[in-house]
């Protein structure tokens, strides 16, 4: 994933950048209609290209890392939901005469849903202590 900004402050091999914020409209905001006003938003990034103040630079993050943790936010929980919906039919079925399947099937679900966002809130903890989603500037662009 890449942006480009512009540096505000530099300190060590550390620095801020100025990047627009985006808009669903591509920058078109008047052409849509919507009323959306382009912001800026300033983001910590590692400055290995020695950019100095006032610099229009690129910046890149990791994209194999924001899509793994994407897909563990929603293919997690999504996976854990159906795993536990189609055991708790499969329960509910053999238990008596199956007329409260779907209810089982449900609740469930539910549980494994709440049981996958607790994994998941452990697995972020643990994950931060350890290794950390850098941006970098790639490219000095002025």
């Amino acid at each position: 994933m890449e942006n480009i900004g512009v540096v505000k402050k530099t300190e060590g091999n550390e620095a801020v950048v100025e990047i627009q914020r985006t808009s669903a409209c591509g920058e078109s905001c008047a052409s849509c209609k919507g009323g959306c006003i382009p912001t800026k938003r300033y983001v910590e990034v590692v400055n290995l290209s020695e950019a100095k103040v006032g610099q229009r630079v690129k910046i890149e993050l990791q994209t194999k890392k924001v899509l793994n943790a994407a897909m563990i936010m929603y293919l997690l929980p999504l996976l854990s939901t159906f795993i536990g919906v189609l055991l708790g039919i499969w329960v509910g079925g053999n238990m008596g005469d199956g007329s409260n399947q779907e209810t089982i099937g449900i609740v469930t679900g539910l549980i494994f849903l709440g049981l996958s966002f607790f994994g998941i809130h452990i697995w972020d903890r643990n994950r931060k202590n350890k290794e950390k989603v850098e941006i970098v500037i790639s490219k000095i662009i002025e």
